[in-house]
This record gives structure tokens, sequence and C-alpha cells, in this order.
């Protein structure tokens, strides 16, 4: 009888965990090729785990709501139903510490501070306990900013909640009176933050899972990646123009012709000039990509996700706009592949219908930049006609972008932004 234990996929160069939350097989059940196992929600997508072989499902080697990391098992496929094996139903979740990545023991600090009954999960109440966290050794992997940094984000011990502060106090926290805010890194020093209170009226809402691992990431991205923001106000009134002539058009052959459609389109050629900016961060080292597959952040009622177009480069608007479309459909039905969400290299944001005028965006790791667009707005601006200057009626636009100044200088960052301006205020876009 041969077996294969099926292992937590990597899906995606910054996803190192995801959150088992469904079996679509119980134990004893047959399986064939690519049947959907279970499903694993990471902080960019749900995704669907499928069976690598035909056989049964001898037996689940998790339990829904474990935190799984990336290589640690998940469920063991047989060619031949394990005897006495009877169908059962699922299991929920249980008080298991998750297994270490690839035999690599948990760090010694969550192993101390976690009780011997206590469960590791995040699904806990935010407010229930608090996590404690020990600082790292000079020359520790979080330290010296290498990989290892992403590998335990998530496994945060739960403890006893930390006792008042005596009126003796004289500041200087003892570590079971260190509580670290929801969303710190697991590693990171730990200070003294003050600890929330509950008030009669408060209403407390449970971190979704995702939402939990959009914090650790958001919060890994600024403690990693020192974040630089640069503005530019771009004149979008010939983009305008170039938009009205062709959208009606487009429209009856089902193409919805965005702005940022063009604002995609202009980012691609960008990044092509300046391949610096197209690049995401290693060991140590810098790796500029050859393909630019772009990442634009869509808005769905589970969160924020950011599939990716792959090769946008080879594409002109119209394909950007197609391409974007299916995508954001894909991901408001939930039904992304890990393909869809994986191997960016650059990322768009936009504040979507009720937008602001910018924003500085955080970097989507191991990315070295995003762009953030604002809302466009008519402004009276002094412009030149003629050889002298007039007051004309503009539509205007601010992007922004953050890049990580680790890799990427002031002047290669703001000239990419310029030259992003630059293709906008052309508009000299095929459609």
């Amino acid at each position: 009888m041969s077996s294969q234990t099926v292992v937590m996929p990597q899906l995606g160069e910054s996803v190192m965990e995801g959150v088992v939350i469904r079996w679509f097989v119980q134990e004893g059940a047959p399986v064939a090729v690519d049947t959907p196992l279970c499903e694993v929600e990471t902080d960019k997508a749900s995704v669907e785990i499928p069976s690598p072989m035909e056989g049964y499902v001898a037996r689940y080697l998790v339990n829904l709501n474990d935190l799984v990391e990336v290589g640690n098992a998940l469920v063991e496929i047989t060619s031949e139903r394990p005897q006495g094996a009877a169908a059962a139903e699922p299991r929920s979740s249980a008080a298991a510490t998750p297994a270490p990545l690839l035999g690599v023991a948990a760090p010694a600090a969550v192993r101390a501070a976690a009780p011997a009954s206590a469960s590791i999960n995040l699904s806990d109440p935010v407010f229930a306990a608090p996590a404690q966290v020990a600082a790292p050794a000079m020359g520790s992997p979080m330290q010296s900013g290498g990989p290892a940094q992403w590998t335990h984000l998530a496994t945060m011990a739960t403890a006893a909640p930390a006792a008042a502060p005596s009126p003796k106090d004289t500041g200087a926290a003892s570590k079971a009176e260190r509580w670290i805010p929801f969303g710190h890194p697991e590693g990171a020093k730990a200070y003294r933050y003050p600890q929330p209170t509950v008030e009669e009226g408060d209403k407390v809402e449970k971190f979704s899972r995702r939402r939990q691992m959009i914090a650790e990431h958001m919060v890994i991205s600024q403690a990693v990646s020192p974040h630089v923001v640069t503005v530019a106000e771009v004149d979008m009134t010939e983009l305008v123009r170039l938009r009205d002539a062709h959208k009606e058009r487009l429209k009856s052959q089902r193409i919805s012709l965005t702005f940022l459609a063009f604002i995609l389109k202009a980012t691609v050629e960008a990044l092509g000039e300046f391949p610096a900016m197209n690049a995401v961060v290693g060991d140590g080292v810098a790796i500029l990509k050859s393909r630019i597959n772009l990442g634009c952040a869509v808005e769905t009622e589970a969160g924020l996700v950011v599939p990716v177009i792959r090769d946008a480069g080879q594409y002109n608007v119209i394909g950007l706009a197609g391409a974007l479309t299916r995508l954001a459909a894909r991901a408001r039905e939930g039904v992304l592949e890990p393909d869809d969400v994986t191997g960016g290299t650059f990322t768009v944001s936009n504040p979507g219908l009720k937008g602001n005028l910018y924003g500085g965006a955080i970097i989507n790791q191991p990315q070295v930049g995003i762009v953030r667009i604002g809302e466009i707005k008519k402004r009276p601006m002094v412009i030149q006609r003629d050889g002298e200057d007039v007051i004309a009626i503009r539509h205007m636009m601010y992007v922004a972008l953050s890049y990580d100044h680790r890799v990427v200088d002031g002047v290669t960052g703001n000239s990419f932004l310029f030259r992003i301006r630059e293709l906008l205020e052309q508009a000299r876009f095929q459609v």
C-alpha cells in the first residue's frame, strides 16, 4: 500500500502560513486526483488544496482552525482504504500546538511562555490574553533582516493577563507585565504598551483569520522596510478626453475602460524603464525580476486581496482592463487560484469609488514599491497656452509611491514616479 502526505504548499513569496478553515472529505473517504481536500485561508486568499493521487483519506494531520506553516503536513492519502477506518466528521479545533516549520522547533521564548495545557491559537479573542515575546539576540535572523523573520510571525503564545502595576512601580515592566498589541511581529523587542480595557457599551469584535494575517503582514512590512513616500500631482485632463472618446465604444463590447487600466499601463511602462523598482528582496540581495507581474488591490466582503496580472508588459490598456475585470470578479466570488495571488513584483492600490486625495500604502513584501492613486478632482490650475500663463479647469489627481529605501534611492524613486506622471499626462496610449 502506497501513501503520500499532503503538505501546506508555498502559496506566495511572502505567505508563510495558512489556516485550515474547511475539510471537504471525511477520513476514510475515497478521493480522485485533484479532488479538493481542504480549504486554507491566507492573508491573500482562500485556496483549495487538491489531492495529488487517487486513493483514500487515511487521516487528518491538523485540526480545523489550526495555523499551518509552509511545509507542514495537512493530511495523509493512501492507495487502499485503511482497515477499520470509518468515515468520520471533520474534527473541530482542538488544543494542539502547530507543528514547527520543516522540523525546526518553535522559538524558546514562545515554548517557555506557553502553559503546558495552553493552545497556541490565533482565533482566540485579541483582548483575552497578552502575548509574551522576548527580544531577539543581536545577530539573530530578526536582527539581521534575513528571511527567517517571517517563519513564526503568527505563532504567538497565550498567557495570563498582565497584573496591574503596583503604586511602587518605577516603570521597569517585568516580562509578565509586557503586552504586545495585535499584529506585532513575534520576536521583536517588547515595549510596555498600555493594555486596552473594555467598558460598558463598548463593542468587541474578534479579528477574522484573514484580518489577523493581514495585520501581521502589514506590521512586519513596516518593521522590515524603511518606507519612503513621495507624491506627484498629475494633470489627467488629456487622459479624461481619451477615455471619453472610447469608453462607449468599448462598453458595447462589454469592456469597462477605467482610469485604473491606464494607470496600470503607465506603471508597467515605467517599470520597464526602471528595473530596480521591479524587484524583490531576498537574504542580503535584491532580485531584479525579468517578468512584470503587477498586483492590484481589490476590496471584497472578506477583506482586501491583491490578485496578480502576470506578464503585464504584454498587455495594452484594453488587455489590462480585461485582465483586471476577470481577476476582480474571481476575487469577489472567492474563487481565486494560488497562481492568481502569488508572484507579484509590484503593486498598484486605489481608494475605490469613495476616494481621497492621496495616501501612502504599505509595501507588499518582499516587493520594493507600491503605487497608490487618489481621486480625480476638477481644480483651477495655472497652465501655459500660446506662451502665456492662463487659469483653466483641469482634472487633477495625486499619485503616491511608497518605496523600500534599502533598495531604492531617492533619485530612482522620484524619477520612476515622475515617469508615471509623464505618461499619464501625455495620454499617448493605444486604445
